[in-house]
C-alpha cells in the first residue's frame, strides 16, 4: 500500500510539469475561421475565385488588391473570402484598406444594412456592413444568386467589416515575390514551444499576430513598405494609419459629382475617420445586405426585401 502511494506521489510530481506546459496560455492572438463554402452553390464560387484571382479563403497580410477599372490601390491583406448565396465577397478590416481610393461616401439610412464608399470614377464599391443578415434566409436577385433558404441567413457577413465583390473585373490580385516573415517570439518563459523554424504556426485558417492588443489592432505591413509612387495619376502625400484619419461630412451627390472630381481631384475630402465604422451593432453574421440596398450595377436598391 505504501509502495502504491508513493509511486502514484512520484509519477504525479514528475508529470506536474508537462501539465503545466501543456495548459500555460501562449499570450497569443489566434483567429480560427471555418468554411463558408457550405453549399453547391458556393463550392461552385470558391473553385472560380481560386483559378480566376488565386486567392485562399482564409487571407494574410500581404496580398494587394487594385481597383480592375481604375488601376489604383485598393488594399494591402485580407481576412477572408466570404461565400455566400448572393456571391462571393472579399472582407477587409479597416486598417488593411487605401482610404484615398475611396474619397465618395454615402451614408445609407439607419435600418439599412451597409453604407457605401466609392472610387472617384464612381465604378468601384465597397460595402461597409453595419447590420446581419440573419434575418434573411435567402438573397437578392443576382448572377450568383441561390435561394437555399439558410436559417442562420444567406451569408456570414460580419459587421463592422469592409465587403467588395470578389470578381476579376472588380479587383485585380497581385503578391509579393516574398512574403515577410513573422517576428519570432524571444528564449525563455515568452518562447513558443510549438512555433517552427519559419515563425508561423497551426495550419489553414488560423493566423497568429504578433505584439497586439487585438486582432484587428495589428499592422498589416511594416512602416518602411509603400506603394510604388506610379500607382497613382496624382502625387500625394496619404497613410494607411488609421489613426491619422480625418471624418469630413460629405454634401448630397449632385448630377455632375463626377465632372468634379475630374476637374479638381481634391474637391472631396477623404471621407476616413477613426476607421470609418460601418456600425457599432453588432453580430459576427452579416454583410452587405449589401445587396438589398446597392450600386445599381451591383445589387438593387429598391429590392423588395430591403429595409432602407
Amino acid at each position: 500500500m505504501y509502495i502504491a502511494i508513493y509511486v502514484w506521489t512520484y509519477y504525479e510530481f514528475s508529470c506536474s510539469k508537462y501539465f503545466d506546459a501543456a495548459t500555460k496560455p501562449l499570450r497569443q492572438w489566434v483567429r480560427v475561421f471555418s468554411t463558408t463554402a457550405i453549399a453547391p452553390n458556393r463550392q461552385r464560387d470558391k473553385s472560380r475565385v481560386e483559378n480566376s484571382l488565386g486567392l485562399a479563403e482564409f487571407g494574410d497580410a500581404w496580398t494587394e488588391f487594385y481597383s480592375t477599372n481604375s488601376g489604383l490601390p485598393i488594399g494591402r491583406g485580407y481576412d477572408r473570402v466570404v461565400y455566400g448565396d448572393h456571391g462571393p465577397y472579399v472582407e477587409f478590416s479597416a486598417h488593411q484598406l487605401c482610404w484615398p481610393t475611396f474619397p465618395a461616401f454615402m451614408e445609407k439610412p439607419e435600418m439599412s444594412f451597409f453604407d457605401e464608399y466609392y472610387t472617384a470614377d464612381g465604378a468601384t464599391m465597397l460595402y461597409a456592413q453595419k447590420r446581419t443578415v440573419v434575418n434573411k434566409p435567402n438573397p437578392p436577385n443576382g448572377p450568383w444568386s441561390a435561394q437555399n433558404n439558410r436559417p442562420e441567413g444567406y451569408a456570414n457577413y460580419l459587421i463592422g467589416k469592409f465587403y467588395l465583390a470578389c470578381e476579376p473585373d472588380i479587383i485585380t490580385v497581385s503578391r509579393p515575390s516574398t512574403k515577410p516573415r513573422r517576428k519570432k517570439r524571444g528564449k525563455g518563459a515568452e518562447a513558443n514551444p510549438f512555433e517552427d523554424e519559419g515563425g508561423d504556426e497551426g495550419g489553414e485558417g488560423v493566423e497568429r499576430v504578433e505584439g497586439a492588443e487585438g486582432v484587428d489592432d495589428a499592422p498589416c505591413f511594416s512602416a518602411s513598405d509603400t506603394w510604388p509612387e506610379d500607382v497613382w495619376f496624382q502625387s500625394r502625400d496619404w497613410h494607411w494609419r488609421k489613426e491619422d484619419w480625418e471624418w469630413q461630412a460629405l454634401g448630397p451627390w449632385t448630377e455632375n459629382w463626377f465632372g468634379d472630381v475630374q476637374a479638381d481631384h481634391g474637391a472631396w475630402p477623404y471621407a476616413q475617420v477613426d476607421a470609418p465604422v460601418a456600425h457599432p451593432d453588432s453580430h459576427p453574421n452579416a454583410h452587405p445586405e449589401a445587396h438589398l440596398d446597392a450600386h445599381p450595377d451591383v445589387h438593387p436598391d429598391d429590392h423588395p426585401d430591403a429595409d432602407t
